[in-house]
Order: structure tokens, then sequence, then C-alpha cells
């Protein structure tokens, strides 16, 4: 019986790259925030295909210096954080929250 497969060798160049990373098109960077007394270290990551959902809004972060500037004190409270972003704010939230 004859082999039907094709000769890889015959096979056409791609008009595709097969490098995996070519078409990376997200990164990263690290950033160190102080609110409060407390040091978050949050990586932030940036590309087309994340959305909204990866990075610290500089909504987030004036929340955050509201907190601190008013010394809010979130213990004994239930807090939700309806949100996108790292989440730094529930983070704070709750690091504010526990008993000390």
């Amino acid at each position: 019986m004859a082999d039907l497969r094709p000769d890889p060798a015959s096979e056409p160049e791609s008009v595709f790259p097969r490098e995996v990373g070519l078409f990376a098109d997200s990164y990263s960077e690290k950033s160190r925030f102080c609110f409060c007394g407390h040091v978050l270290s949050i990586t932030q990551n940036f590309g087309s295909r994340l959305g909204v959902a990866a990075r610290v809004w500089d909504a987030a972060l004036s929340l955050c210096n509201y907190f601190e500037n008013q010394n809010v004190d979130f213990r004994d409270k239930k807090v939700i954080e309806l949100g996108a972003g790292t989440g730094i704010v529930g983070i704070l939230a709750a690091l504010q929250g526990k008993e000390t």
C-alpha cells in the first residue's frame, strides 16, 4: 500500500512565522505603592487582549490616597470592591481591616 502522506521536504514555506513569541503583545511592569503604612507590590500586565483587568487605575490610587488622608478604619466592616483593575483598593481595605 502506498504512503499517501505528503513529503515534509516538499511542503512550501509557511507564510506565517513560527516563532512562538513573535506576536506576543503584552508586557509586565512592577510597581510599588505605599499607603497607610503598607507597601503594596503590584505587577501590572499590559496588552490588547487583557482589557481593563490588569492595570492600576488612577481612580484606584486616588481612592487609596483618600483612605490614607482620612484615616479610614475598616475594622469590623464588610467591604466589597466592584471595579476593574488589579484590585489594589480591595487589597488596601483588607489590610486596613485586619486585626492587629
